[in-house]
């Protein structure tokens, strides 16, 4: 089809709005075309109300559900090409076959309430039914997040832990696939859901070549909603006795240890240094990866929760990777050769053990927001530096971060 060869420009409409996904998506292998109104299911018990969101594996849509106990619930299809692999569904459904819920790290992964599988014009497509979340990026600047920090940190590395435990690998662990639940919305009728957003805004899906209006195109694509917004506006946010949980989501790229390893996907800023260098420096397609690779991705998030900013953004491969070893503390052979210019240029000429110290002591300034007091902050960091180990065999494990002081110390939340 010329339209996805050859661009945007062979529509005659084009969204102003980012919360739309490219509609060159919809082709063989891609997204499968959604329409509001639409049913879903074995028994068409899910019917399409609004889009939540979307990603390159696919489209979220908020849906309500005619037969279940939940009034809302959300699907995620998949693209074409991701259903091939199946590595979503795989990873869900192995984790829901866990009877037991010991682990304290289990309500801190998203739960799969139903599966199946639409054919369309683009292919065989997964569908992944679990409960309505926002993204956690979206509650930045409430009062609640902030107040919910630490608490936010722990349940994403007691959700790692879980899912290590089950054997299961993320791989595409970042700040942007962690979810809160929203307590109270599913106790909100179909009538105050519908009026509150209304009319879905909606971009006609128009070719300029009329041979090009295939079926692999929707009539439209549609902007996503804010479902917290709803809760903020109609159910005034979050009570005390209500507060939000955080739920690890998006197994696009999860794998079992049973299972072929997919490339590792994730965003670059997360990326482990047995990964970065593999893939930058020795222009590797797929390096080996496993789940020590969460660990190192674990630290980032954890980090990026707390300093609200990325652990790693530096401009060009060889000042990451020296980046990653002015945080770690090791800076291998391999790496000062593929850097060698970059630390003839560095202003800094002191030993790296001395420019770790002050890096971690610029990150100190920001971590009472989720310490209690010095000694927490020590532990802090004692935790996130033992996960920042440049050789992926010398990380912990995830269990083992359980274990660590700053893991074991609580905090009232209601501080």
């Amino acid at each position: 089809m010329s339209s996805f060869a050859t661009g945007m420009d062979h529509f005659y409409f084009e969204s102003d709005d980012n919360n739309v996904e490219d509609i060159r998506q919809y082709r063989p292998g891609g997204l499968h075309p959604v329409r509001i109104g639409d049913l879903y299911g074995t028994t068409s018990r899910y019917r399409i109300l609004y889009k939540l969101g979307h990603g390159g594996y696919g489209t979220v849509w908020l849906a309500h559900d005619l037969e279940g106990p939940s009034r809302f619930v959300a699907l995620k299809i998949l693209i074409a090409e991701a259903t091939a692999t199946r590595h979503e569904v795989q990873a869900l459904v192995h984790l829901s076959s866990d009877d037991s819920p010991a682990h304290p790290g289990r309500e801190h992964v998203v739960q799969l309430l139903d599966h199946f599988q639409i054919h369309g014009p683009n292919g065989t497509h997964d569908v992944v039914v679990t409960e309505v979340l926002c993204p956690l990026l979206s509650m930045k600047g409430l009062p609640i997040f902030e107040r919910m920090k630490r608490a936010f940190c722990q349940q994403t590395i007691l959700g790692v832990a879980y899912l290590h435990s089950r054997g299961v690998a993320h791989g595409d662990l970042h700040i942007g696939n962690l979810a809160c639940t929203l307590p109270g919305f599913d106790d909100q009728s179909l009538d105050d859901v519908l009026c509150h957003f209304y009319n879905p805004v909606c971009t006609i899906v128009l070719t300029r070549d009329v041979a090009d209006q295939t079926d692999s195109l929707p009539p439209y694509v549609v902007a996503s909603i804010s479902v917290l917004d709803f809760m903020i506006k109609e159910v005034k946010g979050y009570s005390e006795d209500s507060l939000p949980q955080l739920r690890i989501i998006d197994f696009s790229s999860a794998y079992r240890k049973t299972d072929v390893r997919p490339p590792y996907c994730s965003v670059p800023a997360v990326w482990p240094p047995e990964v970065y260098f593999a893939k930058v420096a020795l222009k590797e397609p797929d390096p080996e990866w496993d789940e020590r690779g969460d660990i190192w991705a674990l630290a980032c998030t954890v980090s990026e929760l707390i300093i609200n900013r990325p652990l790693f953004y530096e401009c060009n491969a060889a000042a990451y990777l020296l980046s990653m070893a002015y945080k770690s503390g090791f800076l291998p052979d391999a790496w000062k050769a593929y850097c060698s210019s970059e630390i003839d240029s560095y202003p800094d000429k002191r030993d790296i053990s001395e420019i770790v110290e002050d890096r971690w002591a610029s990150y100190r300034s920001v971590m009472p927001a989720v310490c209690i007091d010095d000694k927490d902050v020590e532990k802090l960091v004692r935790l996130l530096r033992s996960m920042l180990v440049v050789n992926h065999a010398e990380r912990p494990t995830a269990q083992e971060l359980l274990c660590s002081p700053w893991m074991v110390t609580s905090r009232v939340e209601t501080q």
